[in-house]
């Protein structure tokens, strides 16, 4: 599995640092994913929608994923280790990639976490060979922060996962 540099970036006077996880940070990265769809997520998605994820991402295969396996995985950390954002996404299949979650904690959100983990997210597709990058978005304001990272919208799904409305949204990496 190709995987991006880790970067540091200077975020409030404090560095954080955009990588792809180590064995250890699996756990970080999955109670952190845990409180999104508690908070987050729950806001938009249905009760029965947020028991079904939270058996997704287990540590287990976040641990595999971050020795390169399956998925690709790319974690925001403080200087004391703490998860701040994650990207998880899927295995290319034939040139494109999917980001399956995006998140970033909410004491850290419009930080420029987001940005940077797509950006790495992007790259670490782009290394892969493929040619287009995809997710899905169900709410307004996800989809413009997804247009100023310049994805377009491809679709509009009424009543999609779980009966929430979604929009596709895809980033052409050629």
């Amino acid at each position: 599995m190709a995987r991006v540099e880790s970067f540091a970036k200077r975020l409030n006077g404090r560095v954080m640092e955009i990588r792809h996880p180590t064995i250890e940070d699996a756990e970080h990265l999955r109670s952190l994913y845990l409180e999104l769809l508690g908070n987050t997520f729950a806001s938009i998605l249905p009760p029965e929608a947020i028991i079904a994820f939270e058996s997704d991402w287990t540590t287990e295969l976040i641990a595999q994923s971050s020795v390169g396996e399956n998925c690709v995985v790319i974690g925001a950390f403080n200087d004391a280790n703490n998860a701040l954002g994650l990207l998880f996404g899927g295995t290319p299949e034939g040139g494109v990639g999917t980001i399956v979650w995006l998140g970033v904690h909410t004491d850290h959100r419009s930080s420029g976490i987001g940005r940077a983990l797509m950006e790495a997210g992007f790259e670490t597709y782009r290394a892969l060979g493929c040619h287009k990058v995809k997710l899905y978005a169900n709410s307004d304001k996800i989809v413009e922060f997804y247009k100023h990272m310049n994805m377009v919208i491809e679709g509009r799904h009424t009543r999609h996962w779980w009966g929430v409305n979604t929009h596709s949204l895809a980033k052409f990496l050629d």
